[in-house]
C-alpha cells in the first residue's frame, strides 16, 4: 500500500496535473480523494452510456461539489449499451459467449473508449496523468484494463498524440495491484465521503442489496466500519 503513496509523492509538483475517469462508483472516488490530498490538479471525467444509471451521474455531482476538481467534465456517449443489453437486440454468437465469461454490465471496448477520451481531454488540459481507480479484481476480469493493455496503450500514446510523443502523457492505474477490500485503509486514511458514492448495477432508485456491486460494497463498508472502530 505505501508502494502506491511512494510512487505518486515522486511525481514533482509540476507534473501533478492529471486527468480522472470518474464514475461515482467507491474505487474512483478512494482515488479521487488520495489524488487530492496528495495536491494533484484533477480534472474529473465521467462518460454516461446508454444503460447508465441515472444515480451514477448524481453521484459524481455531489461529489464534485464536495472535492472541487479543477474541472468536471461529462460526455455523452449513449450508443454503448452494456453486453446484456446488446445480446437481447442482436443475440450473436459472440455475444452469447462474452456473458458466458464477464459480467453482464460489461460493454464491448468501454475502457478503451474512455481511455482515449481521456487522451483528448488530457492533451489540450496540459495534463500529464489520466488515472482510473480500478483494482486487481478488474484487472483480472477485463481485457482493456489489464497490465498488459495498459503497457500497450502507453506505448500507442507516444505516437498517436503530441503529448505522448513529448513523453508527457501517461495512463497509470495505482490500485491495479490491490483488492478493493485492501482499498478500504485509503478510504479510512482519505478520511472519503463514501456515503455519496454509487455502487448499484440495477435502475433502481436506492441500492437492492443484491447485484454484485450492492454485496461488494456491503463488504467494503463492513471492513470499513471496523477498521474506524479499532483505530
Amino acid at each position: 500500500m505505501k508502494e502506491i503513496e511512494r510512487e505518486l509523492s515522486q511525481i514533482e509538483p509540476e507534473n501533478r496535473s492529471c486527468v480522472l475517469l470518474f464514475s461515482g462508483g467507491i474505487d474512483s472516488t478512494v482515488l479521487l480523494f488520495m489524488l487530492k490530498r496528495m495536491g494533484f490538479t484533477i480534472n474529473l471525467l465521467t462518460i454516461n452510456y446508454g444503460d447508465r444509471n441515472p444515480k451514477e451521474t448524481e453521484a459524481c455531482e455531489a461529489l464534485a461539489k464536495i472535492a472541487k476538481p479543477a474541472s468536471f467534465f461529462e460526455v455523452e456517449l449513449d450508443f454503448m449499451r452494456e453486453s446484456i443489453t446488446l445480446y437481447q437486440q442482436n443475440g450473436n454468437d459472440m455475444m452469447r459467449d462474452i456473458i458466458k465469461e464477464l459480467p453482464t454490465f460489461y460493454i464491448p471496448a468501454r475502457n478503451m473508449i474512455f481511455l482515449s477520451i481521456a487522451a483528448y481531454y488530457a492533451e489540450f488540459l496540459n495534463s500529464r496523468f489520466i488515472f482510473t481507480g480500478h483494482v486487481k479484481e478488474d484487472v483480472s476480469l477485463l481485457p482493456d484494463v489489464s497490465d498488459v493493455f495498459v503497457q500497450r496503450l502507453n506505448e500507442l500514446l507516444k505516437y498517436g498524440t503530441y503529448a505522448g510523443k513529448k513523453g508527457k502523457l501517461k495512463v497509470m492505474l495505482p490500485f491495479s495491484n490491490i483488492s478493493k477490500d485492501e482499498l478500504v485503509e485509503f478510504a479510512v486514511k482519505y478520511e472519503v465521503p463514501l456515503e455519496y458514492t454509487w455502487s448499484c448495477h440495477e435502475l433502481v432508485d436506492n441500492h437492492c442489496g443484491r447485484c454484485r456491486g450492492c454485496m461488494d460494497r456491503k463488504r467494503f463498508m463492513d471492513n470499513y466500519e471496523r477498521i474506524k472502530r479499532n483505530g
